[in-house]
């Protein structure tokens, strides 16, 4: 097995145990997880602890493996992979914002899926010049954040002759990038970010998990907002 394919391994069986987050059926998906979250109870789906997770925190795989397998949870819920045997404030090298890669992962995902089933001003909305950008801009902050994240894991330092720049990079610059692009992908749904059903309300739900995770207590970077629903929104479309 080669470096790169053991990297995934504990990622892809993850995501396998997990299953689909789209379907109805599955306990671990997002609607089991939106009902349990109503009913004030926790999901019926598997403990993300008893995923193979747990030990690898304590140094049974290496960084980046655990990772990628933590991204699979934060796909799906961020408090649920943090309260259930997921990453704390972060295992080593890797930080909840290099986890909290996975939660933009769905939000694009999830906006991409909205904007193709959707038409505005007589086109479908995927084909309007302005949402195809916030898209593309969405997609290049997640390649960014990946880059940076996967590379502090790794130990490598992007930024040789400036020390310290890169560990700054990933606590203080990865947070915001990765706010910044949800907050744009939620403008991109429009009114529609407010319906708590369907997808729109799990993209609801990772957007508010995520602030907590990423600025909670003292890690939250200066001048971030509090974890709160924005009022004033545009309609938007």
């Amino acid at each position: 097995m080669n470096t790169t394919t053991g990297t995934f391994t504990l990622a892809t069986t993850v995501e396998e145990r997990l299953g689909d987050p789209y379907d109805p059926t599955n306990p671990n998906g997002f609607q089991a997880i939106l009902a349990a979250r109503e009913a004030g109870r926790p999901p019926a789906g598997e403990p993300f602890s008893a995923l193979g997770v747990g030990g690898a925190e304590v140094g049974h795989v290496d960084p980046e493996s655990l990772m990628h397998a933590l991204r699979a949870g934060y796909r799906r819920s961020p408090t649920l992979a943090r309260s259930r045997g997921g990453a704390q404030r972060g295992s080593g090298a890797v930080t909840v914002g290099a986890t909290a890669v996975g939660t933009l992962d769905s939000g694009l995902r999830m906006t991409l899926r909205h904007l193709r089933a959707r038409r505005l001003y007589g086109a479908a909305a995927i084909d309007i010049p302005q949402l195809r950008a916030v898209l593309a801009g969405a997609y290049a902050d997640l390649l960014l954040c990946d880059t940076l994240t996967t590379l502090a894991v790794r130990g490598t330092d992007a930024f040789p002759a400036r020390p310290d720049a890169h560990d700054s990079a990933v606590r203080v610059l990865v947070p915001r990038v990765l706010q910044g692009a949800m907050d744009r992908l939620s403008m991109a749904l429009g009114s529609r970010f407010y319906i708590r059903e369907s997808e729109h309300a799990a993209f609801h739900l990772l957007l508010n998990e995520m602030q907590r995770a990423l600025f909670a207590a003292e890690g939250r970077p200066d001048g971030q907002p509090n974890p709160a629903d924005r009022p004033g929104r545009p309609p938007g479309p």
